[in-house]
């Protein structure tokens, strides 16, 4: 398929490489050898009436290049920074994660690609006369950890026990409160931890390839538990009306319900003594609106006075009603 020409015209040689110029003119005749991806090459012949001249080119191929882009094989993102090697050189990637040999002799390399965090790879890559050839990377990105502890956030005591989860696994806290999560693939989870007697705490934390991260919960000691998911109100101290029901629910299986419409209905629980404030989260529905309003959460110590939630009236806004000013 090169190309051998002089001024009178010109032919192709053939898979040998071999080539048949005829019907030259006698005298100094100048003969060019070319072919995509080398250089040409020239040489003066001698030709004279009769004779059959031998000439012979070697062509010299060009420089190639090599290049490509390297990869997350998980989420397709482009990898920055990773190193690209071979035995010609190394190249980093740029932020779009493309790198480039230029320079190449033509030949076929062994080439690699790394980056902290990921699996290397490496690829055998032929290179022709001149020729640009292209080879991606889509490194797999290590598991990383998620590691901490769980502590009692008003005293900072280790919680032995706890749970902490996320959706691929889960792992309990030792007698220091310390916990480890290993294997986590590359990703964005949300880790929840659980103790006995305390209420649940979540964070969202992304998890890099390879990556360790550092995750301390803290969690805060649960007071009271109305206990209706075991289906009864055995969790109050007093309980004077109010059944346990499962056909309008905010979340779980059961929730209270008060039926009945004449005397007043409620639940009360005593706690111990050493509490300075609390809080409640109450989830209702107002299935009819009585003629007084109703408390629906209330605290009082032995000596301050009831400080309470009252559901809105029509058309208002639920809001704390304290019926002294001394909160609780």
């Amino acid at each position: 398929g090169a190309t051998v020409s002089y001024l009178g015209g010109s032919t192709t040689t053939d898979s040998g490489g071999i080539y048949t110029l005829a019907s030259l003119p006698d005298g100094n005749t100048t003969v060019t050898a070319s072919h995509a991806g080398y250089t040409d090459q020239s040489a003066v012949v001698v030709i004279t009436t009769g004779s059959t001249i031998q000439q012979d080119f070697a062509l010299a191929p060009l420089q190639g290049s090599i290049g490509g882009v390297v990869t997350d094989s998980l989420t397709g993102q482009p990898i920055a920074g990773a190193v690209v090697s071979y035995s010609g050189g190394a190249v980093t990637t740029n932020g779009s994660g493309a790198y480039s040999f230029t320079g190449v002799t033509e030949g076929s390399y062994g080439v690699s690609a790394g980056r902290a965090g990921y699996s290397g790879q490496s690829r055998q890559v032929s290179v022709g006369p001149g020729a640009n050839a292209a080879q991606n990377f889509p490194l797999a990105p290590l598991p990383g950890s998620v590691a901490g502890t769980v502590v009692d956030v008003a005293t900072g005591t280790p919680l032995a026990g706890a749970t902490v989860s996320y959706s691929g696994g889960n792992a309990s806290t030792d007698s220091l409160g310390r916990y480890s999560i290993s294997g986590v693939t590359e990703g964005t989870y949300a880790f929840p931890a659980a103790a006995s007697g305390y209420s649940p705490q979540t964070q969202t934390v992304a998890v890099g390839p390879g990556a360790t991260i550092s995750l301390n919960l803290s969690l805060v000691k649960r007071v009271f538990a109305d206990g209706f998911e075991s289906g009864s109100m055995s969790a109050w101290t007093t309980n004077s009306g109010l059944v346990v029901q499962s056909s309008t629910l905010h979340v779980g299986t059961y929730a209270a319900q008060a039926v009945s419409t004449g005397a007043a209905t409620y639940a009360r629980d005593t706690f111990a003594s050493g509490y300075s404030s609390l809080y409640v989260r109450s989830y209702f529905q107002l299935r009819s609106l009585p003629p007084s309003t109703p408390t629906l959460v209330g605290f009082r110590t032995a000596t301050s006075p009831l400080a309470r939630t009252k559901p809105p009236s029509r058309g208002r806004q639920l809001s704390p009603t304290h019926d002294a000013a001394t909160r609780v």
